[in-house]
Parts: C-alpha cells; structure tokens; sequence
C-alpha cells in the first residue's frame, strides 16, 4: 500500500502493470502461482485495505495447495477481558501530557525535531489514560425490550379500522422517531387529519383512553424529560410542561 503504480518488470510479467488485471476472484495472475494484493490489485488505497487483499490471496493460495482456505491460526490463548473500563480509578480526571516542543525561534532557524517523544515515564502515564475502547467488540448490545404498542403505517385504509373512541395517539416518522403526541375526542378522524396535514408522518401508535387529555400531558412530559424538548423540535408550549 504504497500509493505508487506497478510499472516494474514483474508487474508486467505478471500481466498487473496497471491496477484491476489480477482476478477479482483469485487474485491470480497470468503467471502460474504468482498471485497479486494491494496497491497493484486496488489502486491506491489504505494500509489496511491491502492487508485484506493480502489475506483474500492467501487463502486462494492454501486452496491452490490442497488446502480448504482455512488460514486463521491463533499462536497466544485468548486471555478473559475484563469488562472494566478505563486503566485506572479516576482516569478521566488525569490530565494530558504534553510533548516536549522546540520554541518558535529554534523552528524558525533549524530544522531540529518541533515535537520531541515521550520519556518512558511520560508514556506509560498516557498509556495509563487508556479507556479500553476495544472492549466495545466484545461487549453485547444491550437487549432492547418490546416495542408496548403496535406501530402502524399511518395510510388511509389502516386508519378505517381505528376505532372511533377518545385516545392518545403518537406520530412517527419514517425512522419511527416521534413527531406529535395528541389526545383526541375521535381516534379515527384525529389521524385522518394527520395524515392529511403532516407530510412527514409515515407511522403511529395510539390508546384508546377516555381521560386522553391526562394521558397527553403524561406523554408529553415523558417525552420532555427523555429529550429536552417537546416533539418536533419544541415550541412556545416548552416552558408550560
């Protein structure tokens, strides 16, 4: 991965003098054996990219052997993670340490080295700042629990079978993030109005509930104390919840 075109003798040989000639499948090229990665398959691209490549050609090449492709191989146990995050008590709190820097008029003057490395001690204490990010590959996703209410498309047809009863219904939009609350004398007719007036709607859920006035304000101070503000980006009623 060195951002450079294959124009070598080999390259040509091998029928790569010009990125993409290897096999998309194999990475094989027209020589018998040789086989192709990196730059001289993909063009220019990242260290890591190339790497991928390298490991999609070994793998044709331990088949090309006999082999069945299998080429992971694990040369140290696995040690148990600690799900801990962070390498000391309070590490958020310990400040940075800064590199050693050559003063403006050194820079100016020279072409001495503008930022020294760290010392030994210097860089086992940023070390020890370490969050341990990486035990996000290993951690779960939390389990989510069931959506209360069935979510329903917000369409005219869907909307003829909602009864005509006081309640609490919610819009949503196409990525199901909540855009109105309102409490309604008649279910039915509230959404057909909604869906005539609110473009972005596309879904909804609702109760039937006949204190919906009540259950409104629960909803909408629920949702307040979630988001900071009311559905659809707040307005003059803010300050009354």
């Amino acid at each position: 991965a060195i951002g450079q075109d294959c124009a070598s003798e080999i390259g040509m040989a091998c029928g790569i003098a010009d990125p993409g000639k290897a096999s998309a499948e194999s990475l094989a090229t027209r020589l018998p054996r040789v086989y192709a990665g990196g730059d001289t398959v993909t063009g220019p691209r990242s260290a890591i990219e190339a790497i991928a490549v390298g490991r999609r050609a070994a793998v044709e090449i331990d088949r090309a052997l006999g082999g069945d492709g299998d080429i992971e191989e694990k040369l140290v146990e696995e040690e148990p993670i600690e799900h801990r995050l962070g390498r000391l008590d309070h590490f958020a709190a310990l400040r940075r340490t800064e590199p050693q820097r050559a003063p403006a008029q050194a820079r100016s003057t020279s072409f001495c080295l503008i930022e020294e490395t760290y010392g030994p001690d210097a860089a086992r204490g940023e070390a020890a700042r370490c969050l341990s990010c990486d035990l996000r590959l290993a951690i779960p996703p939390a389990v989510l629990p069931p959506l209360r209410e069935s979510v329903f498309e917000l369409t005219a047809n869907v909307i003829e079978g909602i009864p005509e009863t006081e309640g609490v219904f919610q819009l949503l939009d196409s990525e199901k993030y909540i855009l109105s609350i309102k409490g309604v004398m008649n279910l039915r007719s509230g959404l057909s109005e909604a869906l005539a007036e609110n473009a972005k709607a596309r879904f909804f859920v609702y109760e039937e509930d006949p204190m919906f006035t009540k259950r409104e304000s629960e909803l909408l101070q629920q949702y307040l104390q979630g988001h900071g503000e009311l559905p659809g980006g707040g307005d003059e009623l803010d300050d009354l919840f």
